[in-house]
Order: C-alpha cells, then sequence, then structure tokens
C-alpha cells in the first residue's frame, strides 16, 4: 500500500514538473531563460581570460587553436606568453617554427599546433577583413564549430556552433541524450537569435564547463535547473551517474 503511494506520488511531481516545461508557451519561456542565463553567466565571464578582454578575431582564433583537447588553466600564460612574441598575424607569418614549439610545448601536440598557427597568421595575412562564419570556415583547418563561435564573438554574428561541452548542456537541458552535433548546433542559432551572441556563447562555454560538467554536473546549484528537462524527469542528481552524462 505504501509503496503504491509512492508510485503515485511520484508520478504526479513528475508530470508537475514536465507540465512546466512542455508546450510552445513553455518552450519559448525555457529558451527564454537559456538566453539569459548564459548572458549573464557570459558577463561575469567577460573578463576571465586575456583573449576575452580583447577579443580580436587573431586573438580569438590563436585562443581557439589552443583550447583544443586542452584544459583553460593551462593555455592561460602560453596564451599570453605567445602573444607577447607574436601580437599580430603578421609577426606569426614569419615566426620560426622551432621556437614557436618551444613556446607552445607544454599544450601538446605542439609541432602541428606550431605548423597550424603560423599557416594561419599567413591566412589572415593574406586575407584581411575576414569575420563571418563563412569567411572563417574557408580559412584551411578551420571547422564549423571554430569557425562559429570566433564569428559569434568577434563579429556578435547570430549563428550556430557546437563543441562537446555545449553539445553536452543543449541535450541535458532538452532532454534528448541521442541529439545529433548538427540538431545541438541548430538549437544553439535559435538561442543565439535575440541577445548579445558574443555574452551567450562565452555563457554557454562557462556553463558547460564549470556547472553542467561532464561528470558530477552541479544540478542543485545550476540556474537552469526549474526549466532543464533531464532535471526535471529525473531529479538533480540524475545526470551524475546516468543518461546524458554519459555523453561527452
Amino acid at each position: 500500500m505504501f509503496c503504491d503511494v509512492c508510485v503515485t506520488l511520484n508520478g504526479f511531481l513528475l508530470r508537475k514538473r514536465l507540465s512546466r516545461i512542455v508546450g510552445p508557451e513553455a518552450e519559448a519561456r525555457r529558451v527564454a531563460k537559456l538566453r539569459r542565463v548564459a548572458t549573464s553567466v557570459g558577463r561575469e565571464g567577460q573578463s576571465l581570460f586575456a583573449w576575452r578582454r580583447r577579443p580580436t578575431l587573431f586573438n580569438v582564433l590563436v585562443a581557439e587553436v589552443m583550447l583544443q583537447h586542452t584544459p583553460t588553466a593551462r593555455v592561460v600564460p602560453v596564451y599570453e606568453r605567445f602573444l607577447r612574441s607574436w601580437p599580430s598575424p603578421g609577426r606569426l607569418a614569419v615566426a620560426p617554427i622551432s621556437r614557436l614549439e618551444r613556446t607552445i610545448e607544454t599544450l601538446g601536440l605542439h609541432r602541428s599546433r606550431a605548423r597550424f598557427l603560423r599557416g594561419l597568421g599567413r591566412s589572415l595575412t593574406r586575407r584581411k577583413g575576414r569575420r563571418s562564419s563563412a569567411q572563417l570556415g574557408a580559412l584551411p583547418g578551420i571547422g564549423p564549430y571554430t569557425a562559429g563561435v570566433t564569428a559569434a564573438v568577434v563579429s556578435r554574428e547570430r549563428v550556430g556552433f557546437v563543441d562537446g561541452g555545449i553539445a553536452r548542456l543543449v541535450r541535458r537541458f532538452d532532454g534528448q541524450p541521442t541529439m545529433t552535433m548538427r540538431a545541438a548546433s541548430d538549437r544553439v542559432a535559435t538561442l543565439m537569435s535575440a541577445g548579445d551572441p558574443r555574452l551567450i556563447a562565452w555563457g554557454l562555454l562557462d556553463i558547460s564547463r564549470t556547472t553542467c560538467r561532464f561528470r558530477e554536473p552541479l544540478c542543485l546549484t545550476c540556474d537552469l535547473q526549474g526549466v532543464c528537462r533531464t532535471a526535471a524527469a529525473d531529479g538533480p542528481h540524475a545526470t551524475k551517474t546516468s543518461g546524458p552524462a554519459a555523453l561527452a
């Protein structure tokens, strides 16, 4: 008897939570809430890193190359040292490969990154003024994510982009653990349809890095808990051990 009551009560609570986040009006509120939270987090974090304090095309692209598969804390000192030596595409375009490799050695993959960075300097020197995601995507070695996030930050372009962390955030937010990367990127594009793309981009990156983490996400302190479908369906602790948490 007691168990039957528990099951009934749990079902009622689940339906109540889901009723707040299902339907066209609820969906509009959810998206607006995610946009507000991302904007707020992005504003708070706009001075966290040197490439955010001065978000030029060159600075952001260099940072994105260094951040690939590398913890942010390891990138910060290398980036600052790198920019002191090569503060412009023209200087980087003629940098000695051996010196580049020594400068970024602690990031890993330093040989391939050094060649890529010097090539990036040459491309930016030859093709000045390229700032849209389509134009950036045409540069050698620049993929959809790097092109999109750079255009959003530098030019405030309303464009979708997604890396592993943002895909994880969007999948959990929508309660769709099998959502494709393309669908997640489209979801971000919808989010970018209003507000400040630069702040939203930084906010999504910071939420996925510090709160909606791969392991042990901080659901109980997350400002999105009330509109997150995964939290509503499974409870705020569920993503620690199952469901979308298994997705990088």
